[in-house]
């Protein structure tokens, strides 16, 4: 049976999600995209926009389950728990499926800034995630085999393959050092293959990371990094 989906839409003020409205029950069979859609007109739309996806949207709460725990996350609608029933979350995700397209493996949390792991703090992974966070980039501040300082990055060449799990190739670029323009004449930097790198996101905060570099598979717990405001 295909797995239904939905997208949830974030307003006001520290993009908290509104409250929904109206609580219509369902009368249709679970996964029904039509029954969805009056749903979402009746429920959803004052808040957060008709058709889906014109208004502020988080794009990676998509299975009833998540969108179960979305609910019971944020307080203004936590009475909905009682109110919906899974079927109408199903209903529901049936019909944002129609109109969004199918679930992506991203996960419903932005994984941008700084990581290290904790039992090795020299190091440090950069991540950015962009467009809906359907794109990660980074760049990775470590030591080669020589314990020399190097930059290693990826971008596009990455996917999401599987829930919270996102792989890439990784490159160092090689070249003339940044500084006057006659040493820059000597050539453009070139971006060299070197390895592969993959991330399995567990939450927020922690997440594994492993990398084939240099002959060597190896794999650390990270954390992100939080600075006081």
């Amino acid at each position: 049976m295909r797995q239904a989906t939905i997208r949830l839409w974030k307003a006001g003020p520290g993009g908290l999600l509104c409250c929904l409205f109206l609580v219509t029950p369902s009368i249709a069979s679970a996964q029904d995209a039509v029954q969805g859609r009056a749903l979402y007109a009746n429920n959803c739309a004052r808040c957060h926009s008709d058709p889906p996806g014109s208004g502020s949207i988080n794009p990676l709460v998509r299975t009833a389950d998540e969108i179960r725990a979305a609910i019971n996350r944020v307080s203004p609608m936590k009475y909905l728990g009682d109110a919906l029933s899974n079927a109408n979350l199903i209903d529901i995700a049936a019909y944002f499926e129609t109109v969004l397209g199918p679930p992506r493996n991203a996960p419903d949390f932005d994984v941008s800034g700084q990581w290290a792991s904790a039992t090795q703090p020299w190091w440090a992974l950069y991540l950015t995630h962009y467009a809906g966070r359907s794109t990660l980039s980074g760049g990775w501040l470590t030591f080669d085999a020589k314990s020399n300082a190097t930059w290693l990055y990826f971008h596009e060449a990455g996917d999401w393959v599987g829930p919270g799990i996102y792989t890439a190739k990784l490159f160092r670029n090689t070249g003339p050092a940044f500084a006057t323009p006659a040493e820059l004449s000597a050539g453009a930097p070139q971006a060299i293959l070197v390895g592969t790198i993959a991330f399995v996101f567990s939450d927020r905060e922690t997440a594994d990371v492993t990398f084939v570099l240099e002959g060597q598979r190896i794999t650390h717990r990270i954390g992100r990094i939080r600075y006081p405001q």
